[in-house]
């Protein structure tokens, strides 16, 4: 039993999109949380998180039409990877993991880990001081401790952080050799203008090197529904790295998950681009994962 509150809330259900998503499609990030009988929450979380299920989750990928998931490790479960590692047993390789982990973490843990179906590791600039990170979550200074093991490993690494943050960590992002996947859209501030000088920064970082964006509008957007003031962003970014854009769905925080892909249709009339990110870019991304597969690890 547990003294603090949990949430009976669940996902609202997902409708399948208008069209039907290509081949190989992957959604690259949602959270799992519960049952709450067997999968706990650590009490100083930050939010509480609806209940978000294995059950539930394959529902939705199933009538959105993902082949391929990837589920995020949720700051609600603390450092305790439990319901994270039993989706991707119960999946048999339908999906894949990022994690979070401290630093101490032994080269043998990692490697379980990375068994397990673990492909990355997640870190957080989050304006806090680092001796103070969220409940959770590892900081910055976390991947530069872990950026030669991940890349000895062909381990990916998700960057959830503010534009600015981003673009002031730049040069060390450049210098670790590792692809960076930046968690929602890189959480530009739209109301600074499509060209201010953070987000051209930005632009300019992503061409640089192995970087990557999530299509999750509605982390950044200040018009919920429709997130138009993205609009202008998105065409930007799919104009600078076509190949290196992929869809995330935020489930179970986003809602309608078959309501967000009709709007990423909407603003991609390429089918060339759309093509690459819900299908061609993760595959690419998680082929440089697959190929250290076959090699030994010298982590």
């Amino acid at each position: 039993m547990t003294d603090y509150p949990l949430s009976e809330e669940v996902p609202p259900p997902t409708s399948a999109p208008l069209r039907p998503l290509p081949p190989g499609a992957w959604d690259n990030h949602v959270h799992l949380y519960g049952p709450w009988n067997k999968f706990s929450l650590v009490p100083e979380r930050r939010h509480i998180p609806p209940l978000a299920t294995y059950e539930q989750y394959i529902d939705m990928l199933d009538t959105a039409g993902f082949e391929h998931g990837l589920i995020v490790h949720g700051s609600g479960s603390g450092l305790n990877h439990s319901v994270t590692l039993d989706g991707l047993r119960r999946a048999e390789g339908r999906l894949k993991g990022i994690a979070v982990i401290p630093t101490t973490t032994s080269d043998s843990e990692l490697s379980a880990l990375m068994e397990a179906g673990i492909v990355g590791l997640r870190f957080m600039n989050n304006g806090r001081p680092p001796s103070h990170p969220a409940v959770g979550m590892r900081d910055l200074n976390d991947f530069k401790v872990f950026a030669p093991r991940m890349r000895a490993a062909g381990l990916q690494a998700q960057v959830f952080a503010k534009c600015e943050y981003i673009v002031e960590a730049s040069r060390d992002f450049l210098s670790y050799g590792v692809p960076i996947v930046f968690d929602h859209m890189g959480l530009f501030d739209v109301a600074l203008g499509l060209g201010h000088a953070t987000f051209q920064s930005f632009l300019r970082l992503l061409k640089d090197g192995d970087f990557w964006v999530k299509f999750s509008p509605s982390q950044v957007s200040k018009r919920p529904g429709d997130y138009a003031d993205v609009r202008p962003f998105y065409d930007a970014l799919a104009e600078a790295i076509p190949d290196r854009i992929v869809f995330g769905s935020l489930w179970p925080s986003h809602g309608n998950v078959g309501h967000l892909i009709d709007l990423f249709d909407a603003w991609t009339q390429d089918e060339t681009i759309r093509n690459k990110v819900l299908s061609s870019n993760p595959g690419a991304l998680f082929s440089k994962w697959a190929s250290t597969q076959t090699r030994q690890l010298s982590i």
